[in-house]
């Protein structure tokens, strides 16, 4: 089983304090959608992030094609 970050480690990644902040950066930045607990807590496993992560630098570059 995979361990939850603690609350100093989610404040170091995202940089945010308030849960509902926290939960916004995961799933802007990863795509991931947490859970949070009833006092607003965020709770993510590591394994989460780091599959967010291996998922976002092996999917392609998509965008428009300016190039004929």
């Amino acid at each position: 089983m995979s361990s939850l970050l603690s609350d100093d480690e989610l404040l170091e990644l995202s940089g945010l304090k308030q849960g509902a902040a926290q939960v916004r950066f995961l799933r802007r930045e990863y795509g991931l959608s947490v859970p949070r607990r009833v006092d607003g807590k965020v709770r993510v496993t590591w394994d989460a992030i780091n599959q967010a992560v291996a998922r976002s630098k092996a999917a392609p570059a998509t965008g428009p094609r300016w190039t004929k």
